[in-house]
C-alpha cells in the first residue's frame, strides 16, 4: 500500500495512545512485573514526547564479541604492533647476534617492550570504558538526568509539577557539546502523563531524598512555602546514577542495570501488532513521528535542537521529513475548503489499522495444515543419527556438533514461523479490503455484527479498574493543581491512579477502593 510502504512509518498521537492503551488494559502478554508495563509505558511517551533515539534511555551497548575479536582488535597483540618486527629481530640475531643485537635491540628490550605494551593494553582498555564504568552509569536515562520540580504558576499562582530531562548520549557518545533538555507538564489525559509515571516510578523505588516523599499522594501534597516559586524535589544520593528504566533478573527488578533495548524493541513490536497495525512499530519509529509533528509547529532552529541536527548539514529534509505532504493542495488550488482533519489522518500509519488483525493472526487450522520444512526435517534427522537414540548427550565426542545442530534448528524453526506470520500478515492486508467490497456485493455486509473494541480482561483486579478508567476518562475530567490536591480518587486529575498501574498495584500492595 503507497500509504505505508513507500514511506517511512510516522506515528503521531493516536499511535501513541494505542499502544499506551495495548500496554495498559489490551495486552494478553505475560510481564516479568507489572513495573515491566510502566517502563514500557515510559520509553513511549519519552521516544514520542522528544524524537530521543532509544539508546538515550535504554541499554544499547553493544556487547563485547566472544569469537576473540574484540581482543585481536584491541587487547595486547593489537596495541603492540611490533610483534612480527621482533620476530625478524630474533632471526635476525641468530645469524649475527653482536652486530644485529647492537643495532637492532636485545630481548632484553623485548621484555621491556611487552611490559610497555600490556600498559599500553590497559590504558586503551580504560578509555573505552570510561564513558560508562568510569562515570559509574550506564548509558541510559538515570535519575540524574531528570529533575522534578513544584514551580509556582505564573498566571494562576498555584503549584504545579513540572519536569526537566536532561539526554546527553547522543548516537551512543557521552556528554555531547551541549545536551539537550526538555519540559514536561501535567497532562489532561491521564495516559499521557509522563510526570506522574516518573513520580509513580520514583516513589515505588524510594528514591525521592526527603523521607516523607514515601508516596505518590506525598509527592502531589508539596507545595511553595513563602516567597519561594521553586521546590525541587530531591533524589537520594545513591540513586543517581541508577537507570530510571530496569531490567528483571527473574522475578525481580535489578537494582543498577538498564531495561535491554532488544527488550524495548520485541515488546514495542509484538503490542503493536496486537494493537491492529499492519507493519511492527520500532522505537526508532517515534523520532520520525516527533520530527514531523515539531516541524512547520516549531522554528526550524528548534526543530533541529530537538532532534540533534546541525542545521548545515539539512539532515531533517534528507533522512526524516514525512513523504506525506500535510498540506491539501488540491483544494488549495481549486479554491475550496481544506479537508485537514482527513489529509492528517492519512499521513500516519494508523490509517492502515485493523483491530481486528492481532499478533496472533494465523488461524490454528494453518498451522495444523502447514507442511514440514525439508530443511528442519533433514536437521532433525541428522541430529537423531548422532544421537543414537540417546537422551543424554553430555561428555560425548560429538556432544558440541548436537548442540550446534540443535541451535540451529531452534533457530530456524523461530525464522519460519516469524516469516509465516509475516506473509500471512502482508496477504490478510492487502485482500481484506476487496473481501469485505465481495462481502458487500452479496448483501452479507449488513448481517455482520458491529465490530467493539475487546473488553478489558486483566487478572490483577487494580490494573484492570485503573485500565477502564484510563480508556474511558471523560472529556470534562479538569486538570486543576486543586484537583490534583484533593487526592481524591474519583473526580480530580488522578495522577495517583497511574501510580497504581505502575507500581502499587504489584504482587501483595493493592489500590484503595475508588469509590471510597
Amino acid at each position: 500500500m503507497v500509504l505505508q510502504r513507500n514511506s517511512p512509518p510516522t506515528p503521531n498521537g493516536g499511535g501513541t495512545r494505542l499502544c499506551l492503551h495495548e500496554d495498559a488494559g489490551h495486552g494478553t502478554s505475560i510481564a516479568p512485573g507489572e513495573r515491566h508495563r510502566a517502563n514500557l509505558s515510559g520509553c513511549y511517551l519519552f521516544l514520542a514526547c522528544t524524537g530521543c533515539r532509544p539508546a538515550e534511555i535504554v541499554d544499547h551497548e553493544k556487547k563485547k564479541p566472544k569469537d576473540g575479536s574484540w581482543e585481536e582488535l584491541y587487547g595486547p597483540k593489537a596495541v603492540h604492533a611490533h610483534d612480527r618486527d621482533r620476530t625478524m629481530r630474533r632471526e635476525l640475531v641468530k645469524f649475527d647476534s653482536e652486530h644485529v643485537a647492537a643495532q637492532v635491540g636485545t630481548c632484553e628490550y623485548d621484555d621491556a617492550e611487552d611490559k610497555l605494551s600490556d600498559e599500553d593494553a590497559r590504558l586503551l582498555e580504560e578509555m573505552l570504558s570510561a564513558e560508562t564504568t568510569g562515570r559509574e552509569r550506564p548509558k541510559a536515562l538515570c535519575y540524574e538526568d531528570i529533575l522534578l520540580i513544584l514551580v509556582r504558576h505564573p498566571v494562576t499562582g498555584a503549584d504545579v509539577h513540572v519536569m526537566a530531562v536532561k539526554f546527553i548520549h547522543h548516537k551512543g557518545a557521552d556528554n555531547k557539546p551541549k545536551p539537550t533538555i526538555f519540559f514536561f507538564t501535567l497532562t489532561r489525559r491521564l495516559i499521557f502523563c509522563l510526570i506522574s509515571l516518573i513520580i509513580s516510578i520514583a516513589a515505588d523505588d524510594s528514591a525521592f531524598d526527603a523521607p516523607s516523599l514515601t508516596s505518590v499522594r506525598a509527592v502531589f501534597e508539596v507545595k511553595n512555602t513563602g516567597p519561594v516559586k521553586c521546590t525541587p524535589l530531591r533524589w537520594k544520593k545513591e540513586w543517581l546514577k541508577r537507570p530510571v528504566f530496569r531490567r528483571f533478573n527473574g522475578p525481580n527488578i535489578s537494582e543498577d542495570e538498564a531495561l535491554q533495548y532488544h527488550k524495548l524493541r520485541d515488546d514495542m513490536g509484538r503490542q503493536s501488532l496486537d494493537a491492529g497495525q499492519e507493519k511492527p512499530m520500532q522505537p526508532k519509529d517515534w523520532r520520525c513521528g516527533a520530527a514531523n509533528e515539531a516541524n512547520g509547529k516549531a522554528p526550524d532552529a528548534v526543530r533541529d535542537q530537538m532532534m540533534r541536527h546541525d542545521p548545515k548539514w539539512a539532515t531533517f529534509n534528507s533522512a526524516y521529513i514525512n513523504a506525506k505532504v500535510k498540506f491539501h493542495l488540491q483544494n488549495a488550488v481549486i479554491h475550496e475548503a481544506q479537508e485537514d482533519a482527513v489529509i492528517e489522518m492519512l499521513t500516519h500509519i494508523s490509517v492502515t489499522r485493523d483491530p481486528r488483525a492481532g499478533r496472533d493472526i494465523v488461524p490454528h487450522e494453518v498451522w495444523q495444515d502447514m507442511p514440514p520444512d525439508p530443511e528442519i526435517v533433514e536437521l532433525e534427522q541428522r541430529r537423531e543419527k548422532l544421537k543414537g537414540g540417546q537422551y543424554r548427550i553430555q561428555g560425548r565426542d560429538n556432544e558440541q556438533e548436537i548442540r550446534d545442530l540443535t541451535k540451529e534448528i531452534r533457530s530456524k524453526k523461530a525464522q519460519r514461523v516469524k516469516n509465516i506470520i509475516e506473509d500471512y500478515r502482508a496477504d490478510y492486508f492487502y485482500n481484506r479490503p476487496t473481501w469485505d467490497i465481495e462481502r458487500q456485493a452479496r448483501g452479507e455486509d449488513e448481517e455482520e455484527e458491529e465490530y467493539a473494541d475487546p473488553a478489558i480482561e486483566l487478572q490483577i483486579p487494580e490494573r484492570a479498574q485503573l485500565a477502564e478508567i484510563l480508556r474511558n476518562q471523560p472529556e470534562d475530567l479538569t486538570q486543576t493543581p486543586s484537583s490534583v490536591k484533593t487526592a481524591s480518587f474519583c473526580d480530580s486529575h488522578s495522577v495517583l491512579l497511574v501510580v497504581v498501574f505502575l507500581v502499587e498495584a504489584v504482587e501483595g500492595r493493592g489500590l484503595p477502593n475508588l469509590a471510597q
